[in-house]
């Protein structure tokens, strides 16, 4: 609480059994401006929230925890903030704030004013199995959908930008996932744990497949890079058991460290003459992958890059770093023919 300007920010709730709250605009003659994070965290049974107009700021992790909560209402008369069916929004609807977490709808419209789907927004939303993104939104962010465990498909439309960290992490009843033309960042995670996810289409303006963004995605069957793709980070395709191939295009200059370990059913993998290096770890326990054919632009291969790949022989030119790599590390090595 400031002395100057009266005002406070309400911190923790603790009444696990109250179902309403109305917060007021004032307590003791101090006036109630903000709400912090995990305020409500104890309100297990919490289902609704009103917010009155002196509140000016709202922290993101201000209603973790309301796994019941089905409704928060604004102030027509607050500055800051607004909401729509129970949902929070900023003043002028550009930015979704929070979707209740117990909101009983399987499917949700998002506005068509929506700009921005802000971090967490949706997060812990099991009751959701549709949400339709208007060709509005250009950003969604970190932990927009995380462990929305029912929600089955999404399309990303093309005005979208940017695909934050963790976005859709734990989504693990997504099967399909149309990424819009527009794209051109997908953060780290951004997939991750996504296990019944079946294919997926990079769009052309990604230059970067960022760290873990698909680890863990076991039901993978395909994954399309564009030849926009410069670098492929590490654990990107970690543990997605379900993939038998990769071609990488030829714009790709480096595979990172652990970047297709764990891909225990990929049985071939093409390396372009684009590549410069290989990072440790990369196809390690590929235990289906026969052979590969490393180019002479491959300037570093890591250790451990094709550990425990018993069935794997190198194919390279003599004097080779994949010459090298297969020396040290007693796998099979093949010169290749011709240049």
């Amino acid at each position: 609480m400031s002395s100057e300007d009266k005002t406070f920010s309400l911190t923790d709730v603790k009444d696990s059994e109250v179902k309403e709250i109305a917060i007021p605009n004032e307590v003791n003659g101090v006036r109630v401006t903000g709400i912090n994070d995990l305020a409500f965290l104890s309100c297990e049974n919490l289902k609704s929230v009103t917010i009155p107009d002196s509140v000016a700021n709202i922290e993101k992790f201000a209603f973790d925890g309301c796994k019941n909560l089905v409704s928060i209402e604004v102030d027509k008369n607050n500055e800051y903030y607004s909401s729509e069916d129970g949902v929070l929004f900023n003043k002028d609807k550009t930015k979704l704030l929070v979707y209740p977490k117990g909101k009983a709808n399987s499917s949700y419209i998002i506005p068509d004013n929506v700009m921005s789907i802000e971090s967490l927004s949706f997060s812990f939303c099991k009751n959701l199995t549709s949400v339709i993104i208007p060709d509005s939104v250009t950003v969604i962010d970190e932990y927009a959908f995380c462990d929305c465990e029912n929600l089955t498909s999404i399309i990303i439309p093309d005005r979208v930008t940017s695909i934050g960290n963790h976005a859709f992490y734990r989504c693990t009843g997504l099967t399909r996932v149309t990424i819009g033309s527009g794209v051109n960042s997908i953060g780290k995670y951004a997939f991750r744990d996504c296990i019944n996810l079946n294919n997926v289409e990079i769009p052309n303006r990604v230059i970067s497949i960022e760290e873990g963004t698909f680890i863990d995605c076991t039901h993978l069957a395909s994954i399309i890079m564009p030849d926009t793709v410069v670098c492929i980070g590490d654990y990107a395709f970690q543990s997605c058991t379900n993939l038998t191939s990769v071609t990488i295009p030829d714009s790709v200059t480096s595979i990172g460290k652990g970047a297709f370990k764990l891909c225990d059913n990929m049985e071939s993998v093409t390396i372009p003459d684009s590549v410069i290096s290989i990072g440790d770890c990369a196809f390690e326990y590929c235990t289906s992958l026969t052979s590969v054919t490393i180019p002479n632009s491959v300037a570093s291969i890591g250790m451990f890059a094709f550990s425990s790949c018993p069935k794997t022989k190198i194919i390279g030119i003599k004097g080779s770093e994949a010459e090298r790599y297969a020396r040290e590390n007693n796998v099979m090595f093949k010169i290749k023919k011709g240049r």
